[in-house]
């Protein structure tokens, strides 16, 4: 039931809103009218709904040089995370722990290794495209549909392209299990372009930027 709301949610504009403030942080109304498609006050009054149902949090943000009026900012509530899916659930921490304890410690990063073989596999074959832009828009559907948010953007007069992650699934194994970064690049490389870096990294608030190569 949850699963299916979920998905009939991410349809609407409410989620755009939240999708942009979990990309870009807290933002002004102005700031959200620039890249959702809706009029002023129909983006105040959903960020009216989301702040009552709990999801949303205002604050104050000072005029450049304190002049004028404090700028009103909207900021995702902890509450707000269930609208982003998690795959590191307490089963998932539950078979990990399991198979560290049964087959030794390496196992959970055996077992991970392989799963990464498998999703790289599968992510190839549904890209068959030689153009990097192609492959790009291919690949960012794919993060979609197993539960990221990214965005993509050309950079350095487009000779390369920054994906920047804003919300991983996994972020908590990843955290339990620091080889994942190194998984999740080499899905990167593997598929998009031998040379992609990833230039930026934090858990809280979770970001991972990866430049590819524009070749």
């Amino acid at each position: 039931m949850k699963a299916r709301l979920l998905r009939r949610f991410a349809q609407s504009r409410k989620y755009r809103i939240l999708c942009a403030l979990k990309r870009h942080g807290a933002r002004s109304v102005p700031d959200l009218l620039r890249s959702i498609r809706l009029s002023y006050m129909g983006i105040k009054q959903h960020c009216v709904e989301l702040e009552r149902d709990g999801f949303l949090v205002k604050k104050r943000k000072p005029k450049a040089a304190g002049r004028g009026r404090p700028e009103q900012m909207y900021e995702l509530t902890a509450a707000a995370a269930d609208f982003f899916p998690r795959h590191d659930t307490s089963l998932v921490r539950q078979v990990m722990s399991v198979l560290k304890r049964i087959y030794g410690t390496n196992a959970p990063e055996k077992v991970l290794f392989t799963i990464y073989q498998d999703v790289i596999q599968e992510y190839r074959k549904k890209m068959e495209s030689l153009l990097i832009e192609d492959r790009l828009r291919d690949f960012l559907r794919l993060r979609e549909q197993d539960g990221y948010l990214l965005e993509a953007k050309p950079e350095g007069n487009s000779r390369r392209w920054d994906v920047i992650e804003c919300h991983s699934p996994i972020v908590g194994l990843v955290e339990e299990f620091p080889i994942l970064r190194n998984f999740e690049l080499q899905l990167y490389q593997k598929v998009l372009h031998p040379h992609v870096r990833q230039s930026k990294f934090s858990l809280a608030p979770y970001r991972a930027v990866y430049e590819i190569p524009n070749t």
